[in-house]
């Protein structure tokens, strides 16, 4: 009984050890990515735990930091500084963040100082267009753009709208005289009762792909206007 009992054992430990083994082998999960975003421009995704902070926590340091650099001053000089195998983004005198090489992205072929680079100049456009959201002079000469643009674009429709009244008062005569040539002896080859139907359909579609086009170009011109919204306006237009 007891060297059954102990073949049991023994038979137990050997099932436990290679899972408990794989456990201890498993790879750990690469940590969630988070990406910062400053007045809604995207300045950096972070990939990496950086001095025992994982990005979500990166995220919102780096975020209070560039907040109150903004809040205290509007020039503010951006840069890089090199620290072993990363870099440092400064925004004046203070570390906005850090690029480690985990940060790279796997799926890029950019280095650690192109990302670096990249994340400086995203983090001076976000300095400049917080200038230019604080200058009452660039807000009127935006607003100004933006009247013209939307009565370029409200006229525009409305020519768009006589032109086709116009023209559909005309297309059945014209519709008329087009199918009575195409006639052999008193036999009409197409007839116009058939044809209205199918040419005002085409015109109709034609008229909201028009529309849809300039309503797309107009939204994206007027939300590249404005600091905030000029990520999507970027986004509409690329």
């Amino acid at each position: 009984m007891r060297i059954r009992g102990l073949t049991v054992v023994i038979a137990i430990f050997c099932l436990l050890s290679p899972v408990h083994l794989w456990a201890e082998d498993a790879p750990k999960a690469p940590d969630a990515s988070a990406e910062l975003k400053v007045a809604n421009r995207s300045v950096m995704v972070f990939r990496a735990t950086v001095l025992g902070e994982p990005p979500q926590s990166r995220v919102k340091r780096a975020g209070a930091v560039i907040r109150e650099a903004l809040d205290e001053a509007d020039d503010l000089n951006v840069r890089i500084d090199p620290i072993q195998n990363s870099y440092l983004v400064l925004l004046g005198n203070r570390r906005a963040f850090i690029v480690s090489p985990k940060d790279v992205d796997s799926l890029g072929t950019a280095s650690v100082l192109e990302t670096a680079e990249q994340a400086a100049q995203n983090l001076r456009q976000v300095v400049a267009e917080t200038q230019e959201a604080r200058s009452l002079r660039l807000i009127l000469r935006a607003l100004i753009a933006v009247t013209l643009a939307t009565t370029l674009y409200f006229a525009l429709l409305w020519g768009m709208v006589y032109l086709r009244l116009k023209l559909l008062k005309k297309l059945p005569a014209l519709m008329h005289r087009h199918t009575k040539a195409l006639s052999v002896g008193r036999v009409q080859l197409i007839d116009a009762n058939f044809l209205y139907p199918l040419v005002s359909r085409v015109l109709w579609f034609l008229r909201w792909l028009v529309v849809l086009l300039l309503t797309y170009e107009w939204l994206g011109f007027v939300l590249s206007r404005f600091p905030y919204t000029r990520p999507w306006g970027e986004s509409l237009n690329n």
